[in-house]
């Protein structure tokens, strides 16, 4: 039984020791920055912020991460779209935290790694965060996946936002804001080669924000 009791243990104890090197090197500064947000956040910005009252502050908490990938625009013009899509992402130097009140999002903040170290980059943006952790949670609902699962695909240039998930190894993206002219519909899913088809064909002719942008 002693016997038992103990390979039990070390099962545990390894387990933890797992998930602890699993965690992203991101959530120790995302966590210390939430810890500020008490200095930033008064009675004349709240709602800026995206809070409903400063008495909020104290139910705060940080939703699963997001992964953010960005493509730049002379990226997309040189793209061939006969390639493979996945091409496009090259390794995600930000991570997006929603902030939470009662599981509910309020805002976000940025964390970027600079020069090898995790520092927050921005703070707020409420309807950017509500629109980006709405899609993916609603996503995730409907299929079954994990909120991990998850990542974000930005072309800032041309104010496009994504939703990214696999399926069977094959890019899949969808939108976080409509879109008129390229067909966008928020929330409606697909294949990331059809998506980028037409995001290269406006490229190439790009010269400022779509009229829908959001």
């Amino acid at each position: 039984m002693r016997s038992q009791l103990k390979f039990y243990s070390l099962v545990l104890v390894v387990f933890i020791f797992w998930a602890c090197s699993c965690e992203h090197p991101a959530n120790t500064p995302a966590q210390h920055a939430l810890d500020e947000v008490y200095r930033l956040v008064d009675e004349q910005n709240y709602r800026k912020m995206g809070f409903e009252s400063v008495d909020e502050l104290n139910r705060i908490t940080l939703g699963e991460p997001i992964p953010v990938y960005f493509v730049g625009l002379n990226t997309l013009k040189e793209f061939d779209t006969s390639e493979d899509p996945r091409k496009l992402l090259n390794e995600p130097h930000e991570m997006f935290y929603p902030v939470l009140v009662d599981e509910q999002v309020r805002c976000s903040m940025g964390i970027k790694k600079t020069a090898g170290e995790w520092e927050v980059r921005n703070f707020g943006r409420p309807k950017l965060s509500r629109a980006l952790a709405g899609v993916r949670n609603e996503h995730a609902e409907s299929t079954g996946l994990s909120q991990s699962d998850y990542f974000s695909v930005e072309i800032p240039s041309m104010y496009l936002v994504f939703i990214g998930h696999y399926v069977d190894n094959k890019l899949m993206l969808t939108p976080v804001h409509d879109h008129e002219e390229l067909g966008f519909v928020v929330g409606k899913t697909e294949p990331a080669e059809d998506v980028i088809v037409r995001i290269v064909e406006s490229a190439t002719d790009y010269k400022g924000p779509l009229s829908s942008t959001p």
